[in-house]
């Protein structure tokens, strides 16, 4: 058994195009994903597009943190991300199943529609190769962000006796937590 890092430094700074938010252009359509979580780890946004150029951009990142002693309020960052998404002319986004229902509700308070997409095995495998596809081909628009690129590095691929798998390397309390949500979006793109 061997694990690796799935994405080098070379790849991710060959990708990494431009430095903050980029703002809405009224050419593009929008996705935006997030990766919940209210103690310890990140509960991340990202918004992407897909450039003229057929590049997938990630135009804007984001995260909240929580504690256990402090957790995150659902609510408030919904309020949070409805502010942000409003001149991408969002009112949707995707995420993985965690809290499916009561974030879907929670979302629903704030005018949002939250659309589940089930991160199992075969879908992070797809995500995770799809991203590494692209940023070999050089289709990728990364921002010039120290956590995004530390969350990127952190995809670990795992070879065991079963076959490939996919894990996230911790950061601290984060456990690489841009990292599912930028492969989840440009995935949708």
């Amino acid at each position: 058994e061997g694990e690796t890092s799935h994405l080098t430094e070379a790849l991710v700074a060959k990708n990494t195009l431009h430095t903050g938010d980029i703002a809405p252009d009224e050419r593009h359509t929008y996705v935006a994903t997030i990766d919940p979580a209210t103690r310890g780890n990140a509960w991340t946004l990202t918004i992407g597009c897909l450039t003229d150029h057929g590049v997938r951009r990630i135009a804007l990142t984001r995260q909240w943190l929580g504690t256990k002693k402090v957790p995150l309020v659902p609510g408030d960052v919904f309020r949070d991300i409805a502010l942000i998404l409003r001149p991408y002319r969002l009112k949707y986004l995707h995420s993985d199943q965690f809290s499916e229902d009561t974030l879907r509700e929670i979302a629903r308070q704030h005018g949002l529609a939250l659309f589940v997409t089930p991160w199992t095995a075969g879908l992070k495998a797809d995500a995770y190769d799809a991203l590494k596809t692209l940023a070999q081909e050089g289709r990728l628009d990364l921002p010039d962000d120290p956590v995004v690129k530390t969350d990127l590095l952190g995809i670990r691929t795992k070879l065991t006796r079963n076959g490939i798998i996919f894990d996230l390397a911790r950061q601290g309390p984060r456990h690489s937590d841009f990292a599912p949500g930028i492969a989840m979006n440009i995935l949708l793109l």
